[in-house]
């Protein structure tokens, strides 16, 4: 992990982190790095373009920020970990008792685009559930919905 290469141990007092749904994430990742970045052609559909990922080495995975390497690989496993999908409520506390001071109650936007993620296709699904096993076992998440199969 990164982190551990820049800060030794006992280096940091607290730490959080807000994770997110893997379908979620790596759709809206997908969209980000299509529409605005422009590093995956037009053409290209989420479900043809994503099974990819499983063959990316560190350099295939850089080029994208690290938006398709699953979350459990640079969340260290000291930090309190938010859903995103629950919401970030729960966060404010968690910073008034660390800092010992009181934070405006509202954080802000959760999720800039819908707020409730499209069903995945049954063609990626299990490539989703399988790649991101560890993201959803680790952060006690549920896969989101899955799509029903065109007839």
């Amino acid at each position: 992990m990164q982190l551990a290469k820049m800060f030794p141990d006992g280096f940091f007092d607290a730490g959080f982190s807000v994770v997110r749904d893997p379908g979620g994430r790596v759709r809206s990742a997908f969209h980000y790095h299509q529409t605005k970045r422009k590093k995956i052609l037009a053409e290209e559909t989420f479900e043809s373009w994503l099974p990819r990922i499983k063959k990316f080495a560190n350099p295939d995975h850089a080029r994208f920020d690290d938006h398709f390497r699953p979350q459990t690989s640079f969340v260290p496993e000291w930090c309190d970990v938010f859903r995103l999908e629950d919401g970030l409520d729960a966060l404010v506390p968690w910073l008034d008792e660390w800092a010992d001071e009181t934070h405006p109650a509202d954080i802000g936007r959760t999720l800039v685009g819908k707020n409730q993620p499209a069903p995945i296709a049954p063609e990626i699904y299990d490539f989703v559930q399988d790649y991101y096993a560890e993201d959803y076992e680790r952060f006690e998440m549920t896969p989101g919905p899955k799509a029903e199969p065109v007839a």
